[in-house]
């Protein structure tokens, strides 16, 4: 868990011309992001980072209104995802 508290922390403190350097020290070469439309699947950590992360961070960072730069209805979602079986109420 704190090697991706970590990941994300990088993440956040990283600006937009830092990500792929971050997103390249963390992920393997064979990277696949499977992101929701319109950004889709990505297979590396450059396309990753001048497609979604890049775009993202420089929107908010040159926004002059600081209520929109919180971004209050944006979500970050723990999801670790885990192989195997499980079955509700066992």
């Amino acid at each position: 868990k704190n090697i991706i508290l970590d990941f994300y922390q990088a993440l956040d403190a990283a600006s937009p011309g830092e990500v792929e350097g971050v997103l390249k020290s963390a992920v393997a070469a064979d990277y696949i992001w499977r992101g929701f439309h319109p950004f889709d699947v990505h297979r590396s950590a450059e396309s990753v980072a001048t497609t979604f992360w890049g775009p993202l961070k420089t929107s908010l960072t040159s926004c002059s209104d600081e209520w929109i730069f919180s971004l209050p209805d944006a979500t970050r979602w723990m999801i670790f995802p885990l192989s195997g079986w499980f079955q509700w109420g066992i």
